[in-house]
């Protein structure tokens, strides 16, 4: 015997009726397409800018220095370092400028040493030069002469190069 109300009979649950599939989205198979298109077209604009290149580009043959003009004496290339070294010594910048392949500036040692050089008192560092080296006009520093500070124990190779038939400090 129960008080209360009369509690419902318990039947078995109904199953709920069958999910509907839901819609599919396909942004993800658009997105992929999207990309695939802009890929290809990537790698075709790729390619044919590169075809375009090859097709136009002017084949240049490497220069061979003519045989019947010899490179300056080994003797040349260690006055012009000579005087290269004094001009930076002396403060001389006209003189630095003047040497210089480019010719528009005293080039690295004036930079470095060549301007405290030219004020009174000068520099406490006097640079000097060593043995020469020519390597010929087909490297990428034609020629070295050794410069360095007087008293100092090694000297480092700096290069030149030949501009109107003299020799001349490349930077």
């Amino acid at each position: 015997m129960s008080y209360g109300p009369p509690q419902p009979t318990r039947y078995h649950p109904v199953p709920p009726p069958p999910r509907q599939p839901r819609p599919r989205c396909r942004t993800g198979l658009v997105i992929g397409i999207v990309a695939a298109v802009v890929a290809v077209v990537v790698l075709g604009l790729g390619a044919a800018g590169v075809a375009a290149y090859v097709l136009t580009r002017q084949e240049t043959a490497p220069t061979e220095p003519a045989t019947d003009v010899a490179l300056p004496s080994e003797a040349d290339l260690l006055a012009a370092a000579k005087r290269y070294a004094d001009a930076v010594n002396s403060g001389e910048e006209a003189t630095a400028i003047a040497l210089t392949c480019e010719r528009s500036g005293g080039g690295l040692l004036w930079e470095e040493f060549g301007e405290e050089n030219s004020t009174p008192g000068g520099s406490e560092y006097v640079l000097v030069t060593g043995a020469a080296e020519i390597n010929g006009p087909r490297f990428e520093w034609p020629a070295t002469v050794e410069i360095g500070f007087e008293g100092a124990g090694r000297l480092i190779p700096h290069p030149f190069d030949v501009r109107d038939g003299e020799w001349c400090v490349m930077f």
